[in-house]
């Protein structure tokens, strides 16, 4: 199979060394260096961490990069593909899992949709994130 220049398209490339043992490689057309390697999909990750209750250990393991990774990619999961309802009511479970004692999170899903409306990220179980809305 050739390869081509994800850029270009041309098939007129080169290895250019290697950084963190991944192969580099440079194209002759328009001169930009890339590699072969597949990108972690953020969305993804936060699937598996939300709904298949993997902790980031787990998830390190399984994409073989670091821990840090692991929470960069979660911190910057595309919010946009949290569902907010489209009634102006909406029953919520709200449930929170900690890992070993040092973080949680806590999500807001809804119950007809049954979609994540809303997650954070909390420290302790005494954290207060929601206030009392006085009823009218």
């Amino acid at each position: 199979m050739q390869k081509n220049c994800p850029f270009c398209q041309n098939p007129h490339i080169r290895k250019y060394g290697v950084r963190n043992n991944i192969q580099r490689y440079k194209c002759n057309a328009c001169l930009k260096t890339f590699t072969f390697k597949k990108k972690l999909a953020p969305l993804k990750i936060w699937l598996e961490f939300t709904e298949g209750k993997q902790t980031y250990l787990q998830l390190s393991e399984k994409y073989h990069c670091s821990i840090r990774t692991i929470q960069r990619y979660i911190d910057k999961s595309p919010k946009k593909a949290l569902s907010f309802p489209q009634s102006k009511y909406s029953n919520l479970l709200i449930d929170t899992s900690f890992f070993h004692r040092e973080f949680g999170v806590m999500v807001f899903m809804g119950t007809l949709s049954k979609k994540v409306i809303y997650h954070q990220i909390v420290k302790t179980e005494k954290y207060i994130f929601t206030r009392k809305h006085p009823t009218s």
